[in-house]
């Protein structure tokens, strides 16, 4: 599995946004991609742009903002932590 993930992106979720950062495999820094208001559509379609789900990998914060947000991308059959 770990071969196949081309992107590891991270999620800080917020009651009002979620700030979207990514990053490669290896040691390159992180860059931020944005900002999405809390929305499970809107956060699914910028994820949609980074990668296949396949390859994209996200983590997110284990509150209980971030952990509402997890079940629509996990059953988008995006791997998360």
């Amino acid at each position: 599995m770990q071969e196949a993930i081309k992107l590891f992106v991270g999620l800080d979720v917020h009651k009002d946004s979620i700030a979207i950062g990514a990053a490669e495999p290896g040691r390159a820094p992180a860059a931020l991609v944005g900002r999405v208001a809390h929305d499970v559509n809107k956060l699914l379609k910028t994820l949609a742009k980074l990668g296949r789900a396949e390859e994209v990998h996200v983590v997110y914060e284990a509150g209980p903002t971030g952990y509402a947000c997890s079940e629509p991308w996990q059953s988008a059959a995006m791997s998360a932590k």
